[in-house]
């Protein structure tokens, strides 16, 4: 299984998430989450 890393800041904070082809779409979801967090944390104060 090929593995790689992809990062994503909330509130400073790094968070390391290593995608499988099994978890393809769940990485998809937490990223997409990820991002909405990040931006409510950004514009929302």
């Amino acid at each position: 299984m090929t593995r790689y890393r992809n990062t994503c800041r909330i509130s400073g904070r790094s968070h390391f998430v290593l995608q499988s082809v099994g978890l393809a779409r769940l990485q998809f979801k937490y990223h997409a989450g990820c991002g909405l967090l990040t931006g409510v944390a950004r514009y929302g104060k």
